[in-house]
């Protein structure tokens, strides 16, 4: 059955693609229509310009790096638009396993956690704040790490984050946040990609892999995974990561929400390469039963 709505869209986009802003385009783009590949060949064309500003190497993530993506008057690229930056980046997307673990990991905190009550829920989430998970997985090797297990070799473990449950380490992180210019009032230190990011920086502080030459030589994986695409600050700070850890391959998954989801809940986002339900089968470690609750809100295993 057609949309009259989504029909009328497909004809605008298709007639005018250019007349659109930026942000506009980028969550245009993420939608099912008919003229979706017009759109994104656009939109891959803007991220080309927004790949230009990024510098590579950090010292270059200063107030001047600030000012260009304020410029570009856009918070979020979208689902679409974010995979293309992230490709630019030479970050490839997740497999499809490592977001079925990550989705059952968070469905699994969100039922335990005892502050969220379902006559609290409301189109959008919870009424007191909107709930932004991220979880990754991590595998590290460097002949610097000192692991806190006899030196065991990799270090590795999980760790799920949510957005506001800034972590003990956040004050020293060496990664810049972005103000972003829709939203200007939104403490983007508060994203649970940023968080997140900045607890294994700290994490390999205290292993000793902070040295230059340390950090040059550390090698491993790291599996990102988000209930949603990351904003441009947090966008920043993934490439952030990776001039700090040149060697480290990372690897990005997020969830794209379906618009016409009456409810914003785990069991309905749409993983880039899946879906999952209630009775999804867990291929993989399991590792829910081993991650620990911090006071934090973050969750660890390792």
């Amino acid at each position: 059955k057609d949309d009259p709505l989504r029909e009328a869209t497909y004809a605008e986009g298709s007639r005018r693609p250019d007349d659109y802003d930026l942000q506009a385009l980028s969550q245009l783009t993420d939608f099912d229509l008919a003229c979706s590949s017009i759109l994104e060949q656009r939109l891959d064309r803007e991220v080309a310009i927004v790949w230009e500003h990024f510098p590579s190497r950090i010292e270059g993530i200063d107030a001047r790096f600030e000012r260009k993506l304020w410029d570009l008057k856009v918070d979020n690229l979208g689902a679409v638009g974010s995979r293309l930056l992230l490709l630019r980046m030479g970050v490839e997307e997740a497999d499809e396993q490592f977001e079925i673990r990550a989705l059952e990991t968070i469905r699994t905190h969100r039922r335990e956690d005892p502050r969220e009550h379902p006559d609290e829920l409301k189109f959008g989430g919870p009424s007191r704040h909107k709930r932004v998970f991220s979880f990754a997985e991590y595998q590290f090797i460097g002949k610097h790490l000192r692991h806190p297990m006899q030196h065991r070799q990799p270090w590795e473990g999980a760790m799920l984050q949510e957005n506001g449950a800034r972590g003990p380490h956040l004050q020293e992180t060496p990664l810049r946040h972005v103000p972003l210019p829709i939203n200007p009032r939104v403490d983007r230190t508060a994203c649970s990609e940023f968080i997140l990011l900045s607890e294994l920086c700290a994490m390999m502080r205290q292993a000793g892999a902070w040295e230059d030459q340390n950090r040059a030589e550390l090698v491993g994986t790291l599996r990102l995974f988000s209930t949603g695409s990351s904003c441009m600050s947090c966008l920043a700070a993934i490439w952030q990561f990776k001039l700090l850890f040149p060697s480290v391959q990372i690897m990005v998954a997020f969830t794209k929400i379906q618009v016409d989801t009456p409810l914003l809940d785990v069991r309905h986002y749409v993983p880039s390469t899946c879906r999952a339900s209630e009775d999804t089968e867990v291929v993989g470690p399991d590792i829910t039963g081993m991650i620990r609750r911090v006071d934090t809100g973050a969750l660890h295993v390792g």
